[in-house]
């Protein structure tokens, strides 16, 4: 169980909890990976960085 405020995101396929985030937060984002490694062949982690930077402007 996740607890308050948190937002389920990301699940695996066996049910494990892989992402999560608070939706009224300017940016509040957790991962059981690392987007770090992935950024150059996965299009998705270009997202995820380029929010990251946007917030960070705000």
């Amino acid at each position: 169980k996740l607890a308050d405020p948190l937002k389920l995101t990301a699940l695996a396929d066996d049910g494990i909890v892989e992402a999560v985030e608070i939706p009224f937060a300017l940016f509040y984002m957790g991962v059981q990976w690392h987007p770090e490694c992935l950024v150059d062949t996965v299009p998705e982690m270009q997202s995820l960085f380029r929010q990251f930077v946007e917030s960070c402007t705000h």
